[in-house]
């Protein structure tokens, strides 16, 4: 008989988790945030719910131009984009997102190899279009930052765009195709990079799709923000935003709790907003990020 055990990443995710939430509960006034809670206003929550949607449906848009059309039609990209989301925030295990989408992919149609290329240019992409969004508004953070964390972050950023930039022609180098060649499985994914990169409406939709939803997000952050009492314009929030979504992205919490809050505290209170209301804030976006990916799923079990 097997042995229960943790596994160390589920034991450095459950003490990240923790730690956080045990400086957030000795530094916030819970008074404050308890009577801040009692004034949420239910059309911002709507209004929120309906612009995640839409971001959602963005996302399966693009693992549907993703996958290349091979049986995944967009209901049933819909289907696998929101249970790799679903299972992102409720799943308390080693399995991720990722590979609930490659198993759903597959049951699909999809070779495992192709479902698994599709997962990790879908979670690059996001994290693509996240890094060039946080590059483009990067020169508004001079100003609310340090000059070392500023040219830390700047660096940090150029980096990921620079090795991007010399993968991808790296990895059509004709020395390298011929020992490619000899391994199929490589073969495959290097086949299903060309032929991505070899229709360039494909591609760009898939672009578009990344940067629209993150757009999408970033508005159903900022009608939450202004609901919640946070004196700020878009513009502002446009200049913090992208580096919490980027934070928050990081598979060091489960389903981002924790990170999510520390990193929404530390980018807003850059803007002036209080500690408890920037809090208040993130558990309202990651609630409602639940709500809409279990909202959107039961509508389609009942079609």
């Amino acid at each position: 008989m097997m042995r229960d055990y943790i596994s160390p990443t589920t034991l450095a995710k459950i003490l990240i988790t923790a730690g956080i939430a045990v400086l957030l509960l000795f530094r916030m006034d819970w008074a404050h945030v308890g009577e801040m809670t009692l004034h949420l206003q239910a059309a911002a929550w709507t209004g929120a719910l309906g612009v995640m949607a839409v971001q959602i449906f963005l996302l399966a848009w693009r693992w549907e131009s993703l996958c290349d059309d091979n049986g995944m039609t967009y209901p049933r990209s819909l289907i696998v984009t929101l249970a790799a989301l679903l299972s992102n925030l409720l799943l308390i295990t080693s399995i991720s997102g990722v590979f609930v989408r490659i198993a759903l992919s597959a049951q699909y149609g999809l070779t495992w190899i192709k479902a698994a290329c599709a997962a990790i240019a879908d979670r690059l992409m996001t994290m693509f279009a996240l890094v060039i969004l946080a590059a483009l508004l990067m020169p508004g953070l001079d100003q609310l930052i340090s000059p070392q964390l500023y040219r830390n972050l700047a660096m940090s950023l150029l980096a990921f765009i620079g090795i991007c930039g010399l993968l991808v022609p790296l990895f059509f180098a004709e020395k390298l195709q011929i020992l490619l060649a000899r391994n199929g499985k490589i073969k495959e994914v290097r086949d299903y990079i060309r032929a991505l990169l070899k229709r360039p409406l494909q591609a760009a939709k898939v672009v578009a799709a990344s940067l629209a939803a993150q757009v999408a997000y970033f508005v159903a952050v900022f009608i939450i923000a202004r609901a919640t009492g946070a004196d700020i314009t878009f513009s502002q929030l446009l200049i913090v935003v992208p580096v919490i979504a980027l934070v928050a992205s990081l598979p060091l919490s489960f389903g981002g709790w924790g990170v999510r809050e520390g990193a929404f505290i530390y980018g807003l209170g850059l803007l002036g907003v209080p500690m408890e209301t920037a809090f208040l804030i993130s558990v309202q976006v990651g609630l409602l990020s639940l709500l809409a990916r279990r909202r959107i799923t039961h509508n389609l079990l009942q079609l």
